[in-house]
């Protein structure tokens, strides 16, 4: 197991009222979790959930935090969609209040997955829901990531540059910090993109190219596979 995300791993078969349950353990030493919480300098934040209605199985239900709890299929979805945007987000480069922000939610997911209960046929059902959705997850994770990047820097530059900066960057076409403009290492890079991609090489960015930006940074970041 990668050492990274989980100390220990054992599943363990119960008996309850007749019914079996799975129990899957993660057990944490030190700081090792599943998502690594990213830290700077006075960075903090504090984790947290939201108040739980009791066997809530809608199609993505919070649950509560909890080690023993059986988890509904409905917030084993969520837990399995969380996960996968907590990937997406740790992607993009945060500071600020965006970084604690996603720090407090890196701790109010791991109090939640520190332990899952559930019925076998449960997690199934709750892959199933993930799947069905999974582009429209991480499209709206990358969307979100976005959001918090430009909020966190304020109104300098183009928005369009800084989008394109951003994407790039994740795709591994432009290395140094979005700012918003247009400079020489920026016009190379969506000039290699859009090479790479087919387009007609040029050095504009409008609305087409975004989306074709977006749509391959839901490709490369979609998982491969659905589960803890």
């Amino acid at each position: 197991m990668n050492a990274k995300k989980i100390a220990a791993y054992a599943v363990l078969l119960l008996t309850l009222a007749g019914t079996a349950f799975v129990v899957h353990e993660f057990r944490m030493t030190n700081e090792v979790v599943r998502h690594p919480e990213l830290f700077l300098s006075g960075s903090g934040g504090s984790g947290g959930g939201t108040p739980h209605v009791a066997r809530d199985d809608s199609m993505f239900a919070k649950p509560p935090p909890g080690k023993r709890e059986r988890r509904t299929a409905g917030e084993l979805a969520w837990m399995l969609k969380e996960s996968i945007e907590l990937d997406v987000l740790h992607r993009f480069a945060m500071r600020g209040s965006t970084l604690d922000a996603y720090n407090a939610r890196v701790r109010a997911y791991n109090e939640r997955a520190e332990t899952i209960v559930f019925v076998e046929g449960d997690m199934e059902t709750a892959k199933r829901r993930v799947a069905v959705s999974l582009d429209e997850i991480v499209r709206g994770a990358i969307d979100d990531a976005l959001a918090s990047s430009s909020a966190e820097a304020g109104q300098s530059g183009d928005r369009d540059i800084r989008t394109a900066q951003t994407y790039l960057r994740v795709l591994d076409f432009y290395p140094p910090e979005p700012d918003g403009r247009m400079n020489g290492e920026t016009a190379h890079a969506v000039r290699m993109f859009r090479m790479a991609t087919g387009l007609p090489i040029t050095e504009e960015i409008d609305k087409n190219l975004l989306e074709v930006m977006r749509d391959a940074l839901v490709k490369k970041l979609r998982p491969e596979t659905i589960g803890f």
